[in-house]
């Protein structure tokens, strides 16, 4: 046990230096995480909070009908700007189409498009300066749930396909993800990783993405239907 502890915190410690090494960047994309809030019926509502370093975000899903929801999303961060913190500010609206299946699966479509603010240090004017990031995706997830004893686990599986834009230079990433809830009645506590891969391999010095996304947090859910779907 002692061992798995001590593997545990190394990798914890390298996760952190990675991280960390990256923040003084002059241009860093950080992709948000997938929303796949995986709803079985009409008026439900997903509300959540997921840090994912060094980015906080929120995600909000709403379902109008038994097929159609909309979702909005943010992210929030304070990344370095040369020797200035500053903050980095996205937002995200879509809609999606949810299928539940038998046993408690669930097929889902979701599209939109972002907006955002991201800072970096402009050398050719010696300043502190912002451009803005747009973007589009569109992402299929599926999801099932896991049942024990103690505990039941709802796992998702995503797969979006963006279009992001940083000083007109644009750039498209497909972005596998995946998500583990540990269920509770209107309560979970989420665990996400993704990872966003550039499909042209765009070499450009102007800005840089981010490729691993890791994220912790909890999602609240009113209107949730506990009863299984057979």
């Amino acid at each position: 046990m002692i061992k798995y502890k001590i593997l545990l915190y190394r990798w914890l410690v390298a996760f952190s230096l990675l991280l960390a090494s990256t923040f003084g960047a002059a241009q860093q994309f950080y992709p948000m995480s997938h929303n796949t809030p995986m709803m079985s019926t009409q008026g439900e509502l997903q509300l959540g909070l997921l840090f994912c370093s060094p980015k906080l975000e929120f995600q909000s899903a709403y379902a109008i009908t038994n097929r159609l929801g909309v979702m909005v999303n943010g992210g929030y961060s304070v990344i370095s700007a040369e020797t200035n913190m500053k903050a980095q500010r996205s937002a995200e609206v879509g809609a999606f189409y949810f299928i539940p299946l038998k046993n408690d699966h669930v097929f889902e479509l979701s599209a939109g498009g972002g907006y955002g603010k991201i800072p970096y240090w402009n050398s050719t004017l010696s300043i502190d300066d912002q451009t803005s990031i747009v973007s589009l995706f569109v992402q299929p997830a599926y999801g099932f749930l896991l049942k024990s004893k103690r505990q039941d686990y709802m796992c998702n599986l995503s797969l979006r396909y963006s279009s992001v834009t940083i000083n007109d230079i644009n750039r498209q990433f497909l972005e596998p993800g995946f998500m583990m809830k540990s269920c509770f009645k209107a309560l979970d506590l989420a665990i996400y990783i993704g990872y966003a891969n550039d499909i042209k391999k765009t070499k450009t010095d102007v800005w840089q993405n981010i490729p691993i996304t890791f994220g912790i947090g909890i999602q609240f859910y009113f209107g949730r239907n506990t009863e299984e779907n057979d």
